[in-house]
Formats: structure tokens, sequence, C-alpha cells
């Protein structure tokens, strides 16, 4: 909020968005821990990277805060 606040002006206000994307919110237990389970590194499979992206897509489609910040526009 102070970072919105600083950063607008008279003719424009900012509005901050906090968007949090966490495996934790995957519905399916069996998903949730294959991605908890993948290794942070950066050495992931094909299959690795089309699935994170994937997920994270997924989740912020169901971030109510993504879906306000998107509407915002």
């Amino acid at each position: 909020e102070r970072a919105a606040s600083q950063l607008s002006t008279p003719e424009r206000a900012v509005e901050a968005f906090f968007i949090e994307a966490s495996f934790d919110a995957i519905d399916d237990p069996k998903e949730r821990l294959r991605f908890k389970g993948m290794t942070t590194s950066f050495v992931l499979s094909d299959e690795q990277i089309d699935a994170l992206r994937g997920i994270g897509r997924q989740l912020l489609r169901e971030s109510p805060e993504f879906q306000k910040l998107i509407a915002s526009f």
C-alpha cells in the first residue's frame, strides 16, 4: 500500500495487488505433492517445465486477487 501511495499522482492513482500463487492452493493432493516434490534447480525436464507453466496459469486463473487485477484494466 505504501508503494502504491508513493507511486500515485493526482492524475493517476496506483492500486496495489498482492497475488500469491502457492502449490498449497492446488486442490488435488496428488498434484500438490507432485509439484511440492519438484527440486528447485535450474535443471528441469521439458515435461516439468510444461507442468509448472500449466499449474501457474491455473493458480492465477483461480486467484481472486489476480482476477481483480485483470479486471482493473
